[in-house]
């Protein structure tokens, strides 16, 4: 159920993405449309059919993307703005409610996280569409406003939006390479086990070292829980938290 869940909300950001990469091609004042364009498909594409892909495949499409970055050719090029005046009539219309869909997506995302199964990836999908078809009910925005936010959103992002896929890829190299292991035995032979105020913030100030020193932190989360999170925090009593 999970499973299906998440590959039907990857399938929506593929088509998103998709969308962004016919606009891309449209964008005749881009002088890098193709290449932005074809960056925007392959997205769609990773996202929405990497399961059913080979392994090898899917790292093919990376490295053209990495190909495509390296000369230059992924631009956010000219994007037709928000309508100014129709944007200000919207705002006094609808005045602080214009927050309740962003609240919408924190309660929907948390209930399904807490109270069902299916976890904290599908309820944070869940609740953007709850949250989209709230603020479509509440602001009667047509199909073809919907559509063109939608693509002007992501295309305003750019390369930039696989960032955090691409870091937390390279906290998953690390621990799979193994530092976190050998950052486990090192700290092991110097921290006494079974202090628990000493394990956290053991944890907390290790997280913010190695976030500087990798210039990011999802790589550091994922080294770091393997290293200190796991045998020091989780190990030593914080897994009856949850339990």
């Amino acid at each position: 159920m999970v499973d299906t869940l998440l590959l039907i909300l990857y399938a929506l950001i593929g088509v998103v993405m998709a969308i962004a990469g016919i606009e891309a091609f449209r964008a005749k004042d881009n002088p890098a449309r193709i290449g932005t364009g074809l960056f925007w498909i392959i997205m769609a594409i990773v996202f929405a059919f990497g399961t059913l892909l080979p392994a090898m495949v899917v790292g093919i499409l990376v490295v053209i993307i990495g190909i495509l970055a390296l000369f230059k050719q992924i631009q956010i090029g000219k994007i037709k703005p928000v309508d100014g005046a129709h944007a200000a009539q919207a705002a006094k219309r609808l005045g602080g409610w214009v927050f309740v869909p962003s609240v919408v997506l924190a309660i929907v995302s948390i209930a399904v996280a807490q109270f069902t199964k299916l976890g904290g990836q599908v309820g944070i999908g869940i609740g953007a569409a709850v949250s989209l078809i709230v603020a479509i009910i509440m602001t009667k925005a047509p199909v073809k406003m919907i559509y063109n936010d939608t693509q002007r959103m992501v295309r305003s992002v750019g390369a930039a939006g696989i960032l955090p896929q691409l870091l937390a890829t390279l906290g998953a190299v690390f621990t799979a390479a193994g530092v976190g292991t050998l950052t486990a035995k090192l700290i092991a032979g110097l921290f006494p086990a079974g202090s628990h105020l000493g394990g956290v913030i053991l944890y907390c100030v290790a997280m913010a070292l190695f976030t500087i020193i990798m210039g990011n932190a999802f790589a550091a989360f994922a080294v770091i829980t393997a290293a200190i999170g796991i045998p020091f925090v989780i190990a030593q009593g914080a897994k009856k938290l949850f339990e």
